[in-house]
Parts: structure tokens; sequence; C-alpha cells
């Protein structure tokens, strides 16, 4: 009984090295949660920085709780690479909706979702 187990938990602590790819150094993303926004490095130097939008759930490492995690993370999926600014997103599917910016008594996913994966 124990000897599953002890794989599954094996399998579980070298789960990141199968995944992760290799990280570039030179081209870094750092988000302020507190501030919204996004900054993109390059070598170190900022290059620009850009608004974001991160969980309403709060910060967090829990697995389907919807949260923004914390650590060192890549990209794991680009969704709505093709989609007009402004497109609406449910489910991570585009609803053929397109709002304008800061549309009153709304609060959707619009434009880009950016799906992360941990590498800690």
């Amino acid at each position: 009984m124990l000897r599953p187990l002890a794989i599954i938990l094996s399998l579980i602590s070298i789960a990141p090295a199968l995944f992760a790819t290799q990280i570039d150094p030179a081209h870094q993303l750092i988000i302020s949660v507190r501030d919204q926004k996004v900054m993109l490095l390059e070598n170190g130097a900022m290059v620009t920085t850009y608004p974001v939008s991160t969980s309403k759930f709060g910060l967090g490492d829990f697995l389907g709780r919807m949260t923004t995690p914390l650590g060192y993370l890549m990209v794991a999926q680009k969704i709505g690479d093709n989609a007009p600014a402004g497109a609406v997103f449910h489910n991570r599917r585009f609803t053929g909706e397109i709002l304008t910016p800061n549309a009153p008594g709304r609060d959707p996913v619009v434009t880009r979702i950016i799906w992360l994966r941990g590498l800690e």
C-alpha cells in the first residue's frame, strides 16, 4: 500500500523538472499585484509596463482556487492571441462580445489571458 504512494510522491517531487523549460534570463516579466501592472525587462533594463488584472480571489498557490500564484512562473499558454482589443472571455473562450475600456457596471476578463505555470 505504501509503495504506490511513495511512487506518486516521487513523481510529484520531480514533476517541475519534467515540465519546466529553459528560463530566458534576458527576458523577464515582473508583476506588481498592488499596482496591477506588469513590467517587461530585457537584460535587466525596463523596456515598458502594461496594465494587468490579477484574480479577484486574491493570491495563493492552491489548485482550483482561481487565485493569482506567487513565485517564479512561466507563461504556459496565451489565450486570445488574435482577439481584438476589448474582446470578452468567459471560461477562457471568446464570447464574441467586444467592450470599450472601463465599460460601466462590468468587470469581465478582456483582450488576453496569460495562463501561468509555477517553476518552484
